[in-house]
């Protein structure tokens, strides 16, 4: 345990190292960038501005040509307010005449920011055109840039984890393998070293020889004492009995084949599949999270044809659609990949991926997005549970925990780096160059796979009995099962969706901000998952230590709570700090509930769990809590259609808000009044 510590604490320090050098590279980099503006970013505007005021200038001209006076040209001011639109950089724009403003649009500004141009045809009353370029601008500019740096730090180290976690786990695998050998061969048991792919050519061919070696002397000292035996014939038998007995001896100590550790292979091996499962499965995952920023406002603008739909509605139905076909596939795509197998699943699921994101980016119509939406939907359920069942078939009771927190560890570090990272490219490339680099993305997971994956040998299992299938009913049977999906499991996904999913990058793209800050924001609250769950649900298992009681109930109330005040906080107008600070309360929220309520299932279901079993009854739980999933965009777009921004945010934190209160009332325990002595006494005498 020490060992292990030591080496944990060597890899924080590490990462340690690597972001504080990040991070003085990313100040220096913004200071050096500084710098520079008076040099080379101040000129270049200015030079924009003039190419604006020169394309001003032609439209002011053709009142010239028809003899009209300058002061009576009609809507010079709405020409000017469109322009500065287009045009984020200019702050003023002002015509003159003699020196006299006769137009004006925006502040003023120092002499030094403003280029000044005649207007032609003008010339004879001295008509010039003045635009302003805005310093304000450059500042945003470099904050864009010094978050958008941030965040690729940020991304970068996450992903350079992830590649070290892939290089080293298909190492320490070959290591593994090699040590099994070596162990093997000291018991006299001679097997074949499998192909090392991470050890290099040499060092694979080497051991390769000399397990060859090993294998012909044993067959030359085969052939030797055969050549004995048969030269013996001519002997007793009792010198034939001695060398049929010393074969038999020889052939126990030395096999081609170790039957002693039959047992073994499952946990031998679980780190070199695991391991290979890794990676194919994060780029598959961050192919579909790199749309999350900015998926509503592609499908905005779209063609509907016939259909009438507003453009919230519209916008709301990819993430719908894709919600809605992982909810209703992942209950049957269990049984199916187990009887294909998981190499073949996930293959089918990565390739289905890859055709799906190729195609979306290249939708023209919103009919078209819904279908490769769908498509796309349903390679990520058969991704999901093709990795899931990797490691539930690949580890046992003591390595299951390990697993399935690896699992859960490649989601979340996708979420932290999908929506950021695709946010950035999404200003950069466009959506659909985007989208097409997720389709290129899918591609290096199903190549990965394809050649790491191991071939699993599919098993024939028992059909298994109908009591033990995920049954709706079971909802309805048990009340308090019931209240706990309506009142708990439903809103957080629900809340969690609509605001993260949908409302956050459309309202931040309507205040003129872009889809990477959308994409900062969801990053944000995937990080404060990542560091929170764990600390949150061992506080849970303190508190239940400590005091005997279970605390899980007080916890998801408290959790559903903050997560509807999250929505009250863009009441408050603070521009983008509004969002920023919705974004931090749900995720304290939710990293407060997220782990309880999961617990509270047991807890409600004890009866249910003894009859139809554990897998059952989550089933049934993670159906219905997929279903909040899929409507958290209708019910957002809905609202945000009836009232605005403002009214969609209030209202959907207001009726998580009410779930929490009724949660709390229905679930959490109340502790008993201490009643004194003396009025006891009186009322049991009474």
């Amino acid at each position: 345990m020490k060992r292990a510590g030591f080496f944990q604490g060597q890899l924080w320090l590490a990462m340690a190292v690597v972001m504080v050098v990040v991070m003085a590279s990313i100040a220096a980099t913004v200071g050096l960038m500084y710098r520079a503006f008076d040099t080379s970013i101040a000129p270049q505007m200015i030079e924009k501005a003039k190419t604006a005021g020169r394309s001003l200038n032609s439209l002011l001209a053709q009142g010239a040509t028809h003899e009209i006076p300058l002061e009576k040209l009609v809507g010079v001011s709405e020409l000017f307010a469109d322009t500065a639109r287009e045009h984020p950089e200019i702050a003023r724009i002002e015509l003159t005449r003699g020196g006299k403003a006769l137009h004006t649009h925006g502040p003023a500004m120092p002499a030094e920011l403003t280029t000044r141009l005649p207007v032609p045809g003008y010339e004879a009353v001295n008509a010039e055109l003045a635009v302003s370029i805005d310093p304000q601008y450059v500042r945003r500019l470099f904050e864009e840039m010094s978050l958008d740096l941030l965040v690729v730090a940020v991304v970068t180290l996450f992903i350079s984890l992830e590649l070290l976690y892939f290089l080293a786990g298909s190492l320490l695998a070959d290591l593994g393998a090699i040590r099994t050998q070596v162990a093997t061969l000291t018991r006299g048991a001679i097997v074949a070293l499998p192909h090392s792919t991470w050890l290099g050519r040499d060092f694979s061919a080497g051991l390769a020889e000399r397990t060859d070696a090993i294998v012909l002397r044993y067959q030359q000292a085969v052939a030797t004492l055969g050549e004995r035996v048969r030269s013996r014939r001519k002997g007793g038998r009792a010198s034939i009995y001695r060398a049929i007995a010393s074969l038999r001896t020889l052939r126990s100590r030395f096999t081609f084949t170790d039957r002693r550790g039959a047992g073994a292979p499952r946990s031998q091996n679980a780190a070199l599949i695991l391991g290979a499962m890794r990676a194919p499965f994060f780029l598959l995952l961050l192919a579909d999270d790199l749309s999350r920023s900015f998926m509503p406002m592609f499908a905005a603008g779209l063609q509907v044809g016939p259909l009438p739909l507003s453009p919230n509605t519209v916008a709301s139905l990819p993430i719908f659609v894709f919600m809605l076909v992982v909810a209703l596939s992942q209950p049957v795509l269990g049984g199916w990949s187990e009887r294909i197998g998981r190499r073949r699943s996930f293959l089918a699921g990565a390739a289905l991926a890859c055709v799906a994101h190729l195609l979306s980016a290249q939708a023209n119509t919103l009919l078209e997005l819904l279908a490769w939406r769908s498509a796309g939907g349903a390679a990520w359920a058969i991704a999901f549970v093709a990795a899931q069942g990797y490691v539930l078939d690949h580890t046992d009771s003591k390595t299951r925990t390990v697993g399935l927190a690896a699992f859960v560890g490649i989601i979340m570090v996708s979420m932290i780096c999908g929506p950021s990272i695709g946010g950035i490219l999404a200003d950069g490339i466009g959506h659909r160059g985007t989208l097409a680099l997720g389709g290129a993305l899918t591609l290096a997971s199903l190549i990965l796979a394809w050649r790491r994956l191991p071939a699993d040998h599919v098993a024939e299992k028992a059909p298994a009995a109908a009591a033990a299938k995920p049954r709706l009913s079971l909802a309805f049977s048990n009340r308090r099962f019931l209240l706990l999906l309506v009142l708990a499991a439903v809103p957080a996904k629900l809340i969690l969706i609509a605001y993260c999913f949908y409302l956050i990058p459309l309202y931040i793209v309507g205040v003129g901000s872009s889809s990477a800050m959308a994409g900062r924001m969801i990053m944000l609250y995937s990080v404060m998952m990542v560091l929170l769950v764990p600390l949150m649900a061992n506080w849970v298992v303190a508190l239940r230590a400590r005091h005997k009681d279970e605390p899980e109930a007080l916890f998801v109330a408290i959790g559903l709570a903050l997560s509807g005040i999250a929505g009250l906080a863009m009441a408050l107008p603070l521009g983008l700090l509004s969002p920023l600070l919705l974004v931090l309360l749900l995720g304290v929220g939710q990293s407060l509930s997220i782990a309880p309520q999961a617990a509270m299932v047991a807890e409600v279901c004890k009866d249910e769990i003894r009859s139809l079993g554990q897998s059952s009854v989550y089933g049934v739980y993670r159906l219905v809590e997929r279903m909040g999933n899929a409507s958290g965009p209708l019910v957002a777009a809905a609202l945000l259609e009836l009232g605005g921004f403002q009214t969609a945010f209030i209202a959907i934190g207001a009726l998580v808000l009410a779930c929490a209160l009724l949660f709390a009332v229905i679930f959490v325990p109340r502790r008993p009044v201490p009643v004194p002595v003396a009025v006891a006494a009186v009322k049991a005498a009474s």
